[in-house]
Order: C-alpha cells, then sequence, then structure tokens
C-alpha cells in the first residue's frame, strides 16, 4: 500500500477545506468518517512539517487552519502529554485521525488509522501508554489478516518503527530480524581491516555492514544524491577494507545496490543502535555501529528518503569530530534546500522511517552553525526559527551591533525576565549592568560568569570570586566558572579552596591539563608534595596525548612540564625531574630550566665516581652538556662539574 496519496480532487480539496472552516467557526472537531479525506488532510500535514511546503495554504485559508491550533492542540493531548508546540497546521493531524477512527473500519483505514496515531505517538513531548497500545494492538491485527508478503513486510517494519517510538528496542531488533527474514536480505555487521587515513600504512579493525538484496532489483536506478565531500588533507573519503574472511562473497568495496525496502531496513537498524546507546557522543562502539548501516545505505540505496535521513543522521553523528565537523554542517544546509524540493513521491516509504521535522532539522543545523562560529549564516534560519537571542547574537558578530539592540530591547520589552536576553545585550554593549540584570531576574549563571571575567581582567580578584561562585552554583557542571574562582583563589594565595575548585574542573574532565597543573600547584603550596607529583604525572600524560592529536597548545604545555621537573626534584625522584627538563628543551624553552633543579641534578651527579656512573648519571652528564653549557647563570656549575671530571 502507498504511503502517500495521489493528488486529490476538486471535491476531497473543497470536502477538506469546509471541515476545517467548520471547525475554526465553532470551535469543536466535529469531523465525520471519509478515508480519503483523512489520508488527504494527513499527506498535507506531513508535507507542511517535513518537507516545509505550503502546499496546505492552497486548499484551506491560513486564517483558519490558525483558528484552528488551540482546539486542535488540546485535542491532541494524549495521557496528560502535549503535542509539539512547534507543529504546522496541527488541525489537519487532528482531522485525519478523527476522520479514519469514524469511517468504515475496513483493512485499508484501519492501517491508515496506524499510521496517523503512530505519527501522533511521535509526536509527543512525552510517551502516551493508551495511544501505544492502540498503536500495536492495530500493527498486530493487520499483520495477521495481511496476506500478501510485500505488505506484511512494510506492517512488520511499521510495528518496528513504532515500537522504537514507544522505546522498546528489544521488540523492536525482533521485528527487524524477522523483516530479514521475510524479504531474504542478507545482512551482517562484522569486522574488517580498513584504511581510513590517506598516510595510515597498517589498516585498523573498523566495523562494516554488509548487505545483499535477494528480491531482484528490476528497472531501480541508485539516487542521484552526491554527499559533500570530506576534502580532508588526512581522511580517506571513502575507507578502503579489507575482503571479509567471515563472508568472502560479498566485495566490501563495492556493495550492491539495494532495494528500498531493504536500505528501510538497515535505516530502522541504525536507529535500534542509535537507541540502544545511552550516549553516542561518549560510545563510540555504538557510534561505529550507526556509522556502519548509515554508510551502507548512502553507497548504494536506490529510494531517495531513505538516503537523506541517512545522510542527516550521518551529518548529526559528524558533530563529535574535528575532521568531519565541517563537512556534516555543509551535508545539513545541502539537505534542507533538496528537501524543500521534493516531490509528493519521494514519500513513499515516510511511515517505516524516522523523519526529523523541518524544524528539527533548523534547530539541529543553526545549532551546528553557531557552534563553529558561523554567525552569519545562522541569521536566516535564525529569523524562521524566531530564536530572538541567538539572532541578536549574530547580527552583532556580523558588524549590525545597533540591529542586534533593537532586536533585542524589542524583546526584553515583552520578556523582562529573560536571563539570557539580557546577558547576551551585556556581550553587545558591555554594560555589566545588563549582566546584573540578568542575575537579578532570572539568577542566569553565565551573567556572573561575565561579570567574573571582567573583574579578572582589572585585576580585582576577590570581587571576582564573589562573581565566580554565584556562577559556579548554578552552572557548576561546565568547566569555566570553577577554572576561573580557582585562578582567582590562587592570586590572593587562597590554595585550599583553589584546589577545591580545580578538583571539581577534573571531575567535570579528566583531561584538563590545566587544571591538574594548578591542582599540582596547590598542593604544593599546601606542603602535600607527593600528591603534588602524582597530579602533574596526570598532567604531562593528558599533555602527550593531545600532542599527538595535534591539540595541546605549546604554551601550556612547557608550563605543566617546569612544573613537573621542579616538583620531582624537590621529592628526589631524580629521573622524572630530567624527563621534565627534556620536555622543556623539545618545546624550546631552555629559558624556562630552573637553576635549582640543574644545581640539584648536578649534586646527584657529583655524588658518583666520573668513571663509574650510572645510566641516569650518564642521561644527567650528556644532557647538560648538549644543552645548557652556554647559559651564562650556570657556568659556575659546569666549572664544579669540569672540576669533578678531572679530579679521578
Amino acid at each position: 500500500m502507498q504511503s502517500y496519496w495521489p493528488l486529490p480532487d476538486h471535491v476531497e480539496t473543497t470536502k477538506l477545506r469546509d471541515t476545517v472552516v467548520k471547525v475554526a467557526d465553532e470551535g469543536k472537531l466535529d469531523v465525520g468518517g471519509d478515508t480519503a479525506l483523512a489520508v488527504y488532510a494527513l499527506q498535507l500535514f506531513i508535507e507542511a512539517n517535513y518537507v516545509g511546503n505550503g502546499v496546505y495554504k492552497d486548499a484551506i485559508p491560513v486564517e483558519s487552519v490558525s483558528a484552528c491550533d488551540h482546539v486542535a492542540i488540546e485535542w491532541l493531548r494524549s495521557d496528560g502529554e502535549e503535542i509539539n508546540e512547534n507543529l504546522v497546521a496541527p488541525v489537519l493531524l487532528a482531522v485525519a485521525e478523527i476522520s479514519l477512527q469514524n469511517a468504515d473500519q475496513d483493512l485499508h483505514a484501519r492501517w491508515w488509522l496506524a499510521r496517523t496515531r503512530s505519527l501522533h505517538a511521535m509526536l509527543l513531548k512525552g510517551q502516551s501508554f493508551d495511544l501505544e497500545q492502540l498503536v500495536v494492538d492495530s500493527y498486530e491485527s493487520l499483520i495477521d489478516e495481511t496476506a500478501t508478503p510485500l505488505d506484511r513486510t512494510l506492517l512488520t517494519l511499521e510495528l518496528a518503527r513504532a515500537q522504537l517510538i514507544f522505546k522498546d528496542t528489544y521488540t523492536a531488533k525482533d521485528l527487524l530480524d524477522e523483516a530479514c527474514a521475510q524479504r531474504r536480505l542478507e545482512y551482517h555487521m562484522t569486522g574488517v581491516k580498513a584504511k581510513k587515513t590517506k598516510f595510515q600504512k597498517l589498516k585498523q579493525p573498523a566495523l562494516v555492514v554488509l548487505a545483499s538484496s535477494q528480491t531482484p532489483v528490476k528497472n531501480i536506478e541508485p539516487v542521484s544524491f552526491k554527499p559533500v565531500p570530506l576534502n580532508s588533507e588526512t581522511l580517506l573519503e571513502v575507507p578502503e577494507y579489507d575482503q571479509s574472511e567471515e563472508f568472502p562473497s560479498f566485495d566490501t568495496n563495492k556493495p550492491t545496490l539495494l532495494t528500498p525496502i531493504d536500505a528501510v531496513i538497515l535505516s530502522l537498524y541504525a536507529r535500534y543502535y542509535t537507541q540502544k546507546s545511552p550516549s553516542l557522543e561518549s560510545d563510540a562502539m555504538s557510534r561505529e555501529e550507526v556509522l556502519a548501516h548509515l554508510d551502507r545505505i548512502i553507497s548504494t540505496s536506490s529510494e531517495w528518503l531513505t538516503t537523506a535521513t541517512a545522510l542527516w543522521q550521518r551529518s548529526a553523528i559528524e558533530r563529535y569530530s574535528s575532521q568531519t565537523i565541517e563537512r556534516g554542517v555543509l551535508q545539513m544546509e545541502a539537505l534542507e534546500k533538496d528537501f524543500a524540493a521534493a516531490p509528493v513521491s519521494s514519500l513513499e516509504f515516510f511511515h517505516q522511517l524516522f523523519v526529523p521535522t523541518c524544524r528539527t532539522r533548523d534547530t539541529e543545523l543553526v545549532d551546528r552553525l553557531l557552534s563553529l562560529g558561523l554567525f552569519k549564516t545562522a541569521i536566516p534560519i535564525c529569523r524562521r526559527l524566531n530564536r530572538v537571542v541567538d539572532l541578536a547574537l549574530c547580527l552583532a558578530v556580523s558588524g549590525s551591533e545597533s540591529e542586534a539592540r533593537e532586536v533585542l530591547n524589542k524583546y526584553l520589552a515583552k520578556n523582562p525576565k529573560d536571563g539570557r536576553a539580557w546577558s547576551v545585550l551585556g556581550d553587545i554593549t558591555r554594560d555589566p549592568a545588563h549582566y546584573l540584570k540578568a542575575w537579578e531576574t532570572a539568577r542566569y549563571g553565565k551573567a556572573k560568569l561575565a561579570l567574573g571575567q571582567l573583574s579578572l581582567k582589572d585585576n580585582k580578584y576577590q570581587e571576582a570570586i564573589v562573581h565566580l561562585k554565584d556562577a559556579s552554583s548554578v552552572i557548576g557542571q561546565i568547566r569555566e566558572p570553577w577554572y576561573l574562582y580557582g585562578f582567582a583563589l590562587m592570586q590572593l594565595h587562597n590554595y585550599d579552596e583553589a584546589r577545591y575548585a580545580f578538583t571539581r574542573c577534573i571531575s567535570i574532565d579528566d583531561e584538563d591539563m590545566e587544571s591538574w597543573s594548578n591542582l599540582a600547584t596547590c598542593l604544593t603550596q599546601l606542603g602535600q608534595k607527593a600528591e603534588a607529583l602524582n597530579a602533574l604525572k596526570r598532567a604531562v600524560a593528558v599533555s602527550r596525548d593531545d600532542a599527538s592529536s595535534g591539540s595541546t597548545s605549546k604554551t601550556h604545555a612547557w608550563k605543566v612540564w617546569q612544573n613537573y621537573s621542579i616538583i620531582a626534584a624537590d621529592q628526589g625522584k631524580w629521573a622524572e625531574s630530567l624527563q621534565g627538563l627534556k620536555m622543556l628543551v623539545s618545546h624550546d624553552k631552555k629559558d624556562a630550566i630552573q637553576l635549582g633543579v640543574v644545581q640539584d641534578l648536578a649534586a646527584v651527579l657529583m655524588q658518583g665516581k666520573p668513571n663509574e656512573l650510572t645510566s641516569l648519571e650518564n642521561q644527567i652528564l650528556d644532557f647538560l652538556y648538549e644543552n645548557l653549557q652556554n647559559r651564562d647563570d650556570m657556568s659556575h656549575l659546569f666549572k664544579a662539574v669540569d672540576a669533578w671530571k678531572e679530579a679521578v
């Protein structure tokens, strides 16, 4: 059965217009049963909210649609859960569902009712157990009554999607496995060796999805999508895989064309692995599982909506890597244009897929743009979403400060308790009074953070401590207020409180090199030198990891090694101290090597006999003469070492 409805004749259009006008006039949803009318209304709703076109405006007066919003939203509430308030023309969804409930309950009408209720459930802010039971029962009875293999598979996939909507991943997985069996789809997720970077010499293990349609692929062409290229200096556009030893019949580098339904199955498997993970951001294994499915769909899909959805999902995941985040944003921008131009026929598998709404896509895209600092590009989307505060921020950064102030002042006149708006106005005008207003009206933590930063800039450390303590009480889940709080405390020699602040920093991010280093400084000042050395060991470990990925600032890393050399020497850890000095040399910071540390190492050296040196003593001797012999402040030290060598 089709997931989309052919263009209706004039009679259906007139019926729907009259129905909506009547609802608007009477303020109640008194709708008769009519399957054709219901499916037409549902189709217009889907196009308005998922494609973004305004076709419904040609069929129904816009003012009537708007007048129905309140009554429709109230009717769509289920188990106390509200429908998403940002939907376009929710009355169309309500009319579709009521009309199908009142229509003759043949298999055709019941199938469309199950689809409508499933979409209704997806658009609720929370989970409705009554609606869930109706949807599941409907699909299960339809599957039992359906004779044709194709319809049975479609219903199985729609029920799997419904179970994923209702967070029942176990049942959904069983249904997807059943759909695979029905289609005789050869599907395996396995590990193979792969080369992913241009300069990689040894291939590393990687996940790959192998899938082959057994149903004949007749008169089907691959979709004409051209995914945005990575254009990376290091990453290959497409990984180069070894052949699978476990499944040798599959060519991992030249996958075969999938039928549309088989591509849909893989898309739902990708969704299953997404929901199975508590967080894709922190769960690298789950990310690989999801991406393996999406890449298989993108490589040879024959269905437009499935491929578009897979590209969008991949773009969303690519934000977790600095090497792919830019491609992800460019791909999202391209997809927005593709969705806007999509024909109705492209929605054929809408009811089997998880398609993001227009507003969801806009929101994700603008969030990515803002995170990358692409403020000018984000301006039209902020206007479309009515994100006034973000719009003002983008305008200000793009050079339109006067318009930004005007936008915010007009907004704050109606929303005087919006703390973020006051804070952004403070960012634009540099007026601390706006930050204070943000704190007084809404306890907006970032406003206090901004005040703390201003105080630090003026070296008003006691004042900064007050502001930053307030900020950390509200936004203590982020590092910055704690770090600056600790820094201000250190300037006033309050090392005990500063230690607590930096401990909070590393509880948020265990790889925060600067906080580990500052914690070590505090511990040293408190006389806890062994603990300080342990903290510095962690700092230098993080420094090495970051340096190998090219992300560490040498400005900060050399200071860590300087502290490491000093505290290790103080603890009598001579090998560690020497290691710190060697790292300072590698950072071109010979002048940061402390005379006292070198004197201590020289003393260790001269305790031995020149002709019976240990490995460590030999390393100290070589280091001194290779790196420090030209330092004027150490000339006396070298005279002493020379005399010691000659005394043999």
